[in-house]
Order: structure tokens, then sequence, then C-alpha cells
């Protein structure tokens, strides 16, 4: 059964969106079946100014990406899955030519979703957060599951694909996650089991028109045969119940109907009585199995009433022991927080928020038990809103590391190479060997004012950085057959503690589960040294942090080794939880623990004893990657996409 495609657009900007959006759809005939391309592109967290600033080489990258997909599927002797692939690489390949000719601003920042639809068969790639959902008789499935690379490569954005046959009355979401920032996934599904897809992307719209400062893209198709008939998607909408949203109002309307259709059956069931009485007066008694079967369909129908009132009664009897169930927690957690449990408080927390949400939207005691709950979190959760935190520069291409110097902050990508350096001095930055090949710079650090910047190269060297000589110097370095820089350079991380000949360099091996210790002196870096006494499982380690001990970070904890030993030491619980830690920073003279968590947009702040003394909370953070503190002078810096921000923490 050939399907057709129609098409549904959700395209909202404003002068004060914080993102740069941009749509493509273009449908056209080959070999005898239709073809559809779509696009979905934003940059995301850049702020209205550097909008405005760099619009057009925004466009001229949806341009790069459109042209390479469309040129692929026009040019192609006949069109397959595999033209899909092979448009991918024409993408990669044009947007690698971009990037070498032109300053890139929005790398890392990129989120985009590309589909293709050739008769039933649909192709899929996403770059970033970029998402695309199958509603199948109104179940959702998130296609783009595992198909955006954790780490993009410059050279290879769009690096996976999928593909799938389309069946009649499928709806397909081509968006990015800013859509479900502000529509969440019930809301998002309620709109979408609209009869129409024009009844549908208007509800949508209609849910998004208060948001000014975000812009949205997003296309919604659906599949349909070219038949009268109705899709699967229209059929069952027709013969459900539409009123889900007005949960309450169709109870009271049940209610009703229950009491009218009691009276009703008791009266039925009398006049029903005095007609077999008067009928076997006058009629045969043949008559006499239609009269049961009569009197029987009306018990039945008693029974189900009986058993429908006593299922509603066990629902709001539930309700009830669910609203108790919240006071009593609540009342847990307010002793927890006089007695200073705070990790207590946070667990019970974390409880009351699962059963607040099985409560009815309706239910009389929800808004009280709200406000309780919220007054709870600001006392546990210690924020510190940061407002308007200094921007002291932004990095013409986006860094993941940050490396501090008296003079400065030098400022890399791990995986492209790309250098810059913010020099205080004349509050100005300037991009740093920008004319040569430094893909394969890994882990830096700053060794004091005589060795300067040491970076761990991939070809398994270290080399020394000089910046206002614009060059790179080779390092001597010892061995150790157990390991090698390069695999090193492939590992964790890379701290530094102390300076000069009396620093020392600690890198953290995944692969070996080791962390190795490297003495500097005058002459070099000396050999790996094994630091590590007992085993651990470094797989997933994201960072780590020295300040005689050390300090290992992963996504949603932290672990302490001292003396090579690890030791005794865990976090206090934290609302909301961390899932998605990125960075630590802290060092012999500081007095805490600074760990950066961008997907809830704040810095932890850790006493050394692992209890939490307050969290920094700001918009500006939710692309956080890494942090350098300053506690004497109480400021503290963060790297936020490209850029480098200074807060007062005094």
């Amino acid at each position: 059964m050939k399907l057709k495609t129609n098409v549904g657009q959700i395209f909202l900007t404003h002068p004060k969106d914080e993102n740069f959006t941009s749509v493509y759809e273009e449908s056209f005939s080959r070999d005898g079946a239709s073809v559809d391309l779509f696009a979905v592109i934003e940059i995301a967290g850049i702020g209205p100014q550097m909008l405005k600033a760099s619009k057009a080489d925004y466009e001229k990258l949806t341009q790069t990406i459109v042209g390479a997909l469309k040129r692929t599927y026009i040019a192609a002797p006949s069109v397959s899955e595999e033209t899909f692939e092979k448009a991918l690489a024409n993408i990669n390949s044009s947007l690698s030519r971009l990037g070498s000719k032109e300053k890139i601003t929005w790398f890392g920042r990129l989120n985009a979703t590309l589909g293709a639809v050739a008769g039933n068969q649909l192709s899929l790639s996403v770059v970033g957060n970029g998402v695309v959902y199958l509603y199948r008789e109104d179940e959702p499935s998130l296609l783009s599951d595992g198909l955006a690379e954790e780490k993009p490569k410059p050279t290879k954005l769009f690096a996976n694909y999928a593909s799938g046959g389309l069946a009649n009355g499928d709806r397909v979401v081509l968006s990015n996650r800013e859509l479900l920032n502000f529509l969440s996934q019930e809301r998002l599904n309620s709109f979408l089991s609209s009869e129409t897809l024009e009844d549908a992307c208007e509800e949508i719209i209609t849910a998004l028109s208060d948001v000014k400062d975000t812009g949205f893209a997003t296309y919604v198709f659906e599949a349909a045969s070219s038949e009268k008939s109705p899709s699967p998607v229209e059929r069952k909408i027709r013969t459900a119940s539409r009123g889900s949203r007005d949960f309450a109002n169709y109870l009271e309307i049940a209610k009703y109907a229950a009491i009218s259709a009691a009276g009703f059956l008791w009266q039925s069931i009398s006049g029903a009585v005095k007609f077999i009485i008067h009928f076997f007066r006058v009629r045969p008694k043949k008559y006499l199995f239609m009269a049961i079967a009569v009197v029987l369909i009306l018990f039945l129908g008693n029974i189900a009433l009986a058993t429908w009132r006593k299922n509603h009664q066990a629902v709001q009897e539930s309700q009830t022991t669910t609203a108790a169930a919240i006071e009593q927690k609540l009342s847990e957690a307010e002793s927890a927080l006089i007695y200073n449990n705070e990790n207590g408080a946070v667990v019970l927390i974390t409880e009351i928020e699962t059963l607040l949400a099985s409560l009815d939207k309706n239910s009389p005691d929800r808004a009280s038990l709200e406000n309780r709950l919220l007054s709870l979190k600001n006392k546990v959760s210690k924020d510190v809103r940061v407002d308007n935190p200094t921007v002291l520069t932004e990095f013409g291409s986006v860094p993941t590391n940050l490396i501090r110097s008296p003079n400065g902050f030098l400022g890399y990508n791990k995986n492209s190479g790309r250098l810059a350096f913010y020099d205080f001095r004349a509050g100005s930055t300037k991009p740093v060997l920008q004319n040569q090949n430094t893909g394969n710079l890994s882990f830096g650090v700053f060794l004091g004012s005589n060795a300067g910047y040491t970076f761990l190269h991939k070809d398994g060297k270290f080399v020394k950085l000089d910046i206002d000589g614009e060059s790179l110097a080779d390092l001597n370095a010892g061995t150790n057959a157990d390991v090698s820089l390069a695999d090193l350079a492939r590992g964790r991380a890379l701290a530094v503690l102390g300076e000069n000949s009396n620093a020392r360099l600690y890198a953290l091996d995944h692969k070996t589960q080791q962390i190795w210790r490297m003495n500097v002196n005058d002459s070099g870096i000396a050999t790996p040294d094994r630091w590590l006494k007992t085993t651990a499982d470094f797989t997933e380690a994201r960072d780590l942090a020295i300040d005689g001990s050390v300090y290992v970070l992963y996504a949603d904890h932290l672990e302490k080794y001292f003396n090579g030993t690890r030791q005794n030491f865990q976090i206090s619980a934290i609302s909301p939880p961390a899932k998605n830690l990125v960075s630590i920073f802290t060092a012999p003279d500081l007095q805490s623990l600074y760990l950066a968590d961008p997907d809830n947009k704040r810095i932890i702040i850790l006493n050394k004893q692992g209890q939490l003394e307050k969290q920094l909370i700001s918009e500006k953070l939710h692309e956080l990657s890494d942090l350098f503190v300053d506690e004497k002078a109480g400021l503290l810096y963060a790297l936020s996409g490209s850029e480098l921000l200074q807060i007062n923490i005094k």
C-alpha cells in the first residue's frame, strides 16, 4: 500500500530568542515514488546578541546541510537506504570544508534532526539533542535513541542513522529536546492524539505561545493511505473518549449518570415485575424464557453499576491514603531538618515527589502539600541564585577545558585541539597556534612559571606550549613498559599538584584501572609510577582533582583516595540528585570541592567531608564543562559553552 505524507510545522521565533532555529522540508518524485526531505536545525544557548551577530553564519550552516542533503537525493541514480547514508557522508564532508575555511561558532551547540521518507521507508539521523518520535496507535517510541554521538567529531557530526518502514496512520515528530523542556511528554502525547494533524500542530503552537525567549522548530508528519477509510489513529480517536484532559468534569458527569441510571434501573425492574405478572395472566408460557432473559439483563446491569461504584470508592480511598502518606513524610522530613539530618530529609523529599506525582491534580489537598514540599526543598537545596555572572570573554571556538595561569586562562578543546588565550592584563582573547596542527593535543596543565603550559600528546609524548612564541616544543619524558603516554593521553583525566620542579602529575587511566604519578624535574617529566595500591574500576570515571588526596569524579558520585588507598567517603544527598557531573576542581589551599552539573544549571559546592555547602544556580551554566576557583579572592571561573564566566562566591 502506497502512503502519502501529510506535513505539519511548528516554527516559532522571537526577537529575544536564546537560540537560532531553522526548518526545511521539500517533496519531489523519483522513480515513480515520492521523496520527502526534512531538516530541523538549532544552535542552542547563544543569546540574542550573539544570534544577531552570527545569524548569517548560522544560515550558511543550514544551507550547507540542506544543500548537501538535497543534492545527494537529486543526483542519485536510484533512491534507497544507501542514499541517505551517502547524504550524511556528503553533509559531513561539506561541514568539514566549511570549518576549515571559516570561524566556527556553532560546534558543540548544534542540535539537528534530518529525515528522509522514500516510498514507505523512513531514514533519520540526529546531532546533539535532536529527537525523533514515532506515534503508532497513540504509543510513542523514541526512534533517535542512541544515534547522537556523546562527543561528536568536527569531521563527522552525523555519525549514525536508522531506517525503518512506516505504516498507515503513523505520526512522526522531528524536533529537539527544547520542545520537551516546555511541554511534558504527557501533554505532547495528548496533543498528538488530535484527530487531524492541523489540530495537533495548532494545540502545540498555542501551548508554546507564551514563551518569548526560545525558538521552536518541529516537524510533525503523518503517513496516510490514499484510500478514504480512516487511518488507525483516526479510527481509535473516533471510538475513544477525548475527555481525559477534563478528568474531574468527567467524574462529575459519570457520578450524575450513575445516580440517574440507578433510579432508572429501579423503575425498570419494578415495571418489569408488574409487566410479567400481567403478561402471564393473558399470555402463553412459551414467553417465559424471554421474560427471564430480560430480568437477567437488568440484574447484570445492576451488578455492573455496583461494581463501578465500588471501584470509584476504592480510587477515592486510595487518593485519601496517598495524601495522608505525603502528609506523614512531610512531617518526618521537617523533623529530620530540626535534628540536622539533611540526608534523611533529601531521601524523604524524593519519596514525597514520587507520591505527589500519583495524587490527582484536582485533589483538594494537593496545593497545600506542594507548598510544604517547596518550602522543604528550599531549606535543603541551599540554592544561591546567580542572575548575572560576569562574562569575561567569549572564545571563538567552544573549549572543553580551562587552564589557569597568573596572566590568564587558556581555553582548549581536547576533541578538535583548538586553543585560545584570555589575557587578564589586556582583557582580550586571541587564538593560539591557529595555523598549526593541534588535533593531537589531549590533556593540558599549567606546571608553574618555569615550565608553563604542558600538554600530553596523543602521539605519546609531552609538549610545552609557548603562547607568545606560538610554538610547541617536546619535553623529555620517562617511559614505563606497563603503560604508554599515548594510552594516558586517551585516558580520563590529567591533574597537577604543586609547581615547577616540585610538581607531580596524576593521570587517570581507565584502561589499566590505575592512577599514574609522574614527578616533574628540571630536565623534564619522570617515568610514570603506579600510585594506586588497591583495585578500582575507572571505566565510567570523568575527571579527577588533587589536594593531597585524589578525588575521582563520576556522573553521579565521587570517590576519594589517599596514599593510594580508597577512603570511606560519600557526598551528602543533593536535591535534585546529580546525574551528569562533568568536572571537579579543588586544590590544597581550597576549603571546598566544586562540581559542575550542567543538566541542572548549577555548581555544587561541598566541604571536604562531602557535605553540601551551597549550590550556585544560573541559566548561564547550562553548558558547563570546566571550573577554576580562587577562594582567597572569592572568585569562581566557569567555562560554559564558549563563554568564560566570573562569579563572586564571597
